[in-house]
């Protein structure tokens, strides 16, 4: 939408794991970063910069088409599964360890993964059960069923838009506008 309005406009995307990219827009080498952060897990930001929430993403548990589990169970049920996460590094790792600590156990993670759809695909092949963002759930294959977690673990992953503060420029002022735009529709057509 920005680029339909301004067309002379250079956009570039960036794809880096939180927090990195906070010292390029403390720096202005960058004007706007979205990132995320997961629940179990605290964002430090530099002062001279402001995040505004853009979407609560809920995690969702995923687990293969025939596994044994109902579709609603206790997260402490599932202590001896084989886990699909990211590294142990990365935040949906660190929520998982979080939530599992909250649950009475330590999950072990055996296959690892920054990519959703590999994290589906794996998901598919009975290789375990593993949380994604409800947000990509359309896109999930099949051979995959999605099941209800009865523990209160509140797990999400909330997305926000961060910029120097204060906005230094009207494109920069657009693309945050824009952004809240796009995640309130995103919010009002999620699964």
């Amino acid at each position: 939408a920005v680029l339909t309005d301004q067309p002379d406009l250079e956009l570039v995307l960036i794809d880096r794991e939180p927090p990195d990219g906070f010292t390029d827009v403390v720096a202005g080498r960058l004007d706007v970063m979205v990132t995320h952060t997961y629940s179990g897990i605290e964002m430090d930001v530099p002062a001279s910069l402001a995040v505004a929430p853009l979407l609560r993403d809920e995690l969702v548990l995923l687990v293969p088409e025939q596994h044994w589990c109902s579709p609603q169970v206790r997260l402490a049920d599932l202590a001896g599964e084989r886990w699909i996460s990211g590294p142990a590094d990365a935040q949906n790792h660190v929520a998982l360890e979080w939530a599992a600590h909250r649950a009475g156990f330590r999950p072990e993670v055996a296959f690892e993964t920054t990519d959703y759809a590999v994290t589906m695909t794996l998901v598919a092949n009975g290789l375990g059960p593993a949380f994604v963002p409800r947000l990509i759930l359309e896109s999930r294959p099949t051979g995959v069923r999605v099941v209800g977690v009865t523990d209160d673990l509140d797990l999400h992953r909330q997305i926000s838009v961060v910029h120097r503060d204060p906005i230094r420029s009207e494109v920069v002022g657009s693309v945050v506008r824009e952004l809240h735009v796009a995640a309130d529709t995103a919010a009002r057509m999620a699964p």
